[in-house]
């Protein structure tokens, strides 16, 4: 769902409700045009996320739940011509996963 979350939002050129999923530290972090410059280079590039939902991801850190109590997951979705790859990390708020910190990119990691 993240990355569909990013989809929308590249697609869009509205960040407001990948923020608005995200923790609420996220949420202080980062601004819609944080966000938007910090996946300018998907956008630009006009890379599709979609296709991140036909393709099981392989995991180069299997998914975990960390001493802290946070969700983390990172590998990537062999895709051609790019590969991409991720790395997340989320925070349990009131029974869901909420995105915290978030790295896409296509290409080599």
């Amino acid at each position: 769902s993240t990355m569909i979350a990013i989809q929308i939002a590249n697609d869009s050129g509205n960040y407001s409700t990948l923020r608005d999923w995200g923790a609420p530290s996220f949420k202080q972090s980062n601004s819609t045009r944080e966000l938007a410059d910090i996946f300018s280079g998907l956008r630009d590039a006009n890379i599709d996320l979609s296709m991140t939902l036909l393709i099981e991801p392989v995991y180069t850190i299997e998914p975990q739940l960390r001493e802290d109590g946070l969700l983390r997951m990172r590998g990537q979705f062999p895709l051609r011509p790019k590969a991409i790859n991720f790395d997340l990390l989320f925070q349990p708020i009131m029974g869901r996963w909420r995105l915290i910190g978030v790295a896409v990119i296509a290409g080599d990691p």
